[in-house]
């Protein structure tokens, strides 16, 4: 316990010389590709992004809300930005989306995996196609975007690959299941990634990050659970671009989650008082 308490000090005291010391990197006119782009989290990153004069591509199933994304982009000066109609949890559409992005904005910079589905209901209520659905978007869709974007990325020495996963993806949650599944399933593929990279050495001009925010004020979370801050979207996606620009490999969402989540085991009594009083009675 005391060695994992000063690797938590040594960490922070690291970051923080990192962000006090390290120039922020140069994200004009960068391609970024950001999955599930269209509304919530992913439009609110597209708005922030767009204040460093990226180039932005947003796909997603929901055209309506990613055009209309794309216009307020374009009122607010950003006129490199394209909504793409696209099935993340496809390959071969992911595949098409590459060709259309390069021939439209250029070769992309920066991915960010943020599509994701959310169904707070538990595995034996929960419809197996919507639960399949969920595996399918919440992890194959990234797999996929590294398995297209990847090699580019490493070839011409420069990129970012970010991936959101949850509060989910550090502890599990009550109806929840599969939910974190797929985004425990996220931190490990990240990992795995960051590993890879590091054993070529391509992690000196390949950055990743993984985030892991707290729950979001949305319908979903405000309806189902208490004892629990939730977060304003705005504030989370200032938080990821922050992540991005000083390439920070790992972004929990209150910071205070990190220790926790991969350092120090919260005792089960307490874990258990938390767990039996976080969520609202269900309604029959």
């Amino acid at each position: 316990m005391i060695i994992q308490f000063f690797a938590v000090i040594v960490a922070g005291i690291v970051l923080f010389r990192k962000m006090l010391f390290q120039k922020a990197k140069n994200l004009e006119n960068q391609v970024v590709l950001i999955t599930g782009g269209a509304k919530g989290l992913g439009k609110e990153i597209a708005m922030q992004l767009a204040k460093y004069n990226c180039k932005i591509a947003i796909a997603d199933l929901d055209m309506a809300n990613a055009e209309k994304t794309c216009d307020e982009l374009r009122t607010q000066g950003t006129l490199d930005v394209k909504a793409y109609k696209v099935d993340v949890s496809s390959l071969a559409e992911i595949e098409h989306l590459k060709t259309q992005i390069t021939k439209d904005l250029g070769p992309v910079d920066i991915v960010i995996n943020n599509a994701a589905i959310i169904m707070i209901r538990s595995v034996q209520e929960e419809n197996p196609e919507l639960l399949q659905k969920m595996i399918d978007v919440n992890v194959m869709s990234l797999v996929w975007t590294t398995r297209v974007f990847l090699q580019d990325l490493i070839d011409k020495k420069r990129g970012h690959i970010v991936s959101i996963s949850s509060i989910g993806g550090l502890f599990g949650a009550p109806d929840l299941h599969v939910y974190s599944t797929s985004k425990f399933a996220v931190r490990g593929f990240m990992e795995a990634l960051y590993t890879d990279l590091l054993r070529y050495d391509n992690d000196k001009f390949v950055k990743t990050t993984t985030v892991f925010p707290c729950f979001i004020n949305t319908e979903h979370t405000n309806n189902n659970y208490k004892l629990i801050k939730m977060w304003d979207v705005k504030s989370v996606a200032k938080r990821i671009v922050k992540a991005i620009r000083y390439d920070e490999r790992i972004v929990t969402i209150p910071s205070i989650a990190y220790i926790f989540g991969y350092k120090i085991q919260i005792p089960t009594f307490i874990w258990r008082a938390f767990i039996k009083n976080m969520t609202k009675p269900k309604k029959n």
